[in-house]
């Protein structure tokens, strides 16, 4: 299934499957390099994967800027620039220090995402009300004004590598990450305990 990580890519997708009791639906490729693989869900989705040249192992709670049933991370945003509540969630819970918080800018040509710049990639812990504002605006310029911030917007990459104009959307994910990881089926099952507060609190900002 993950045969370009290697001999990991199968132990992953074992622990997944029994950790979650089905299937995972594989992500990432060869050209890529890295991946995993997350529950299916059209939504906020649990995933678990690795990057061979960081190193590093994840588990991770994922919201991508898709349109599913109503582009929910676009309602996320909408509600956190109205109220936001992350900062006060992470300040209240210190055995989320271990968790980073990132938000990406991904470009897309058709289905295909071609790139991805970072707008955030920081410890949950140094989410201040300033920077969870900033990077919310970043996140909701992403989406298209025209139809109420309910679509790709059309945006200039930062990097030569990318194309001169795509179409973009942000992505949202807390996840926990290791070096190296000796029992995935526990490093699975430590990550979820830690990140479930985040997995509910997504799954509620996101909703209608």
């Amino acid at each position: 299934m993950l045969d370009w990580l290697g001999p990991e890519g199968d132990v992953i997708a074992r622990a997944f499957e029994r950790v979650f009791r089905r299937d995972g639906t594989p992500f990432g490729s060869p050209a890529l390099r890295w991946g995993g693989v997350h529950d299916g869900a059209e939504g906020v989705q649990w995933n678990v994967g690795m990057d061979p040249r960081s190193p590093e192992r994840w588990v991770s709670v994922n919201l991508e800027g898709l349109r599913y049933d109503g582009w929910p991370l676009a309602r996320l945003i909408t509600k956190e620039m109205r109220r936001p509540s992350l900062p006060a969630l992470a300040g209240a819970s210190p055995h989320l220090n271990a968790v980073r918080m990132s938000m990406e800018r991904e470009f897309w040509t058709g289905r295909n995402r071609v790139h991805w710049e970072s707008i955030a990639d920081i410890p949950l812990a140094d989410t201040t009300d300033a920077e969870w504002r900033r990077v919310l605006s970043e996140a909701r310029n992403c989406l298209a004004s025209a139809s109420g911030r309910r679509g790709r917007a059309s945006f200039v990459p930062k990097s030569g590598s990318a194309p001169i104009s795509a179409e973009v959307t942000p992505h949202l994910a807390f996840r926990v990450t290791a070096a190296q990881v000796d029992d995935w089926q526990q490093f699975i099952r430590d990550g979820l305990e830690c990140l479930d507060p985040l997995y509910e609190w997504t799954a509620e900002r996101a909703g209608a």
